[in-house]
């Protein structure tokens, strides 16, 4: 059983959230587990960050998001529920794409933490947007 009380876990999945948004790559490495894994909504066949991520490849992308979205996003957190060793968090976030095009999408985050690291994260959005930008 992880230790971490609810608002150590809220205050650190929304950490690891900004900086996700804002990144700060370096930031966001440092706060995941060793077998990190990510889940990101949609058909791989279709949406290729889509699926199941490995960590090694979770690491990758993270390290990669810059070169699609170069300044980051802005951010607004909508809401947040704890239970458990998992913290759901519902945002909204717009940023510019590297050709300039403006991105905007909704997003429910589902952060597991286990003692003080993020050890999966579980992304649901608009796929359709992602499209949008990346097959264009």
């Amino acid at each position: 059983m992880c230790s971490e009380q609810h608002e150590a876990k809220r205050a650190l999945a929304l950490t690891f959230l900004d900086h996700s948004f804002s990144g700060r790559v370096e930031e966001v490495i440092a706060m995941l587990h060793d077998d990190f894994h990510w889940w990101v909504l949609g058909n791989p066949d279709r949406l290729r960050i889509s699926g199941m991520l490995e960590p090694q490849a979770a690491r990758r992308m993270i390290r990669n998001m810059h070169k699609v979205l170069p300044d980051g996003m802005r951010h607004e957190i909508i809401g947040t529920t704890v239970e458990g060793d998992r913290v759901a968090v519902e945002a909204v976030a717009e940023g510019d794409w590297v050709d300039g095009r403006a991105y905007h999408n909704t997003y429910h985050f589902l952060v597991t933490i286990c003692d003080g690291k993020i050890t999966s994260l579980r992304e649901y959005m608009d796929t359709l947007e992602v499209d949008r930008l990346s097959n264009n």
